[in-house]
C-alpha cells in the first residue's frame, strides 16, 4: 500500500525508472500467490476426475467408464448389472471422455487454481491478476537522490573534519 505509492511518486518524479517485470495470479479470498493449477468438473467444480473411454449400455441407458465395466474378460454393466457382449447392439464407445465422482461425464475440465494458503478452491478465470514492476535509480535525478542519503553525508562529514563549517540549505 503505503510502499508502493511511495516507490510510484518517486517514479512519477523522475527519480526512479519503473519498469514492468510480470504479472502473476493471486487467490481473490485471501490474496495469496501461493495458487496449484488443477482441472476439475463443470458441474461440481471437483478436482476428483478421471479420463478413459465412456460406455454406454443400450439396454439401461447407462453411461459408464470402460474400466469400471470390465469384468474379467466381458463387459458388465455397473448400473443394472448385465452383460454386455456385442459391441453396436449391447452397447457403444461414445470416445474418451471426462468423469467425475459425481457422475457428470463431460468433453473438457474446467481450468480451477487451489490456495495453498486458504485451501480456497475457484475457476482460475475467477484468480487476481497483479502485476509487478521493478525500480532502479532514474538517470539524471537518480543521481541526485543517491548524493542526497549517501554521498551528502559523507562529503559533509568529511569537510566538517578538515574545519569547515557547512550549512544546509543555506542562502547567500
Amino acid at each position: 500500500g503505503e510502499v508502493r505509492a511511495l516507490l510510484n511518486a518517486l517514479a512519477d518524479e523522475g527519480l526512479l525508472q519503473r519498469q514492468f517485470y510480470g504479472g502473476f495470479l493471486t487467490c481473490p479470498s485471501c490474496g495469496s500467490p501461493q495458487l496449484d493449477d488443477a482441472q476439475g468438473c463443470p458441474g461440481c467444480r471437483s478436482d476428483r476426475i478421471t479420463r478413459g473411454r465412456i460406455l454406454e449400455h443400450f439396454a439401461c441407458g447407462n453411461l459408464d467408464m470402460e474400466d469400471l465395466c470390465l469384468k474379467g474378460n466381458c463387459y458388465t454393466c455397473p448400473a443394472c448389472g448385465r452383460e454386455m457382449k456385442f459391441l453396436g447392439t449391447d452397447y457403444r464407445s461414445i470416445g474418451v471422455k471426462y468423469r467425475c465422482v459425481c457422475g457428470n461425464i463431460f468433453n473438457l475440465p474446467v481450468e480451477l487454481c487451489r490456495c495453498r494458503a486458504c485451501s480456497a478452491s475457484f475457476l482460475k478465470e475467477n484468480a487476481v491478476h497483479k502485476e509487478v514492476y521493478s525500480f532502479r535509480l532514474g538517470e539524471e535525478k537518480g543521481f541526485r537522490l543517491a548524493f542526497d542519503f549517501g554521498l551528502k553525508k559523507e562529503l559533509i562529514r568529511c569537510l566538517r573534519e578538515r574545519g569547515y563549517i557547512v550549512k544546509e540549505n543555506a542562502r547567500v
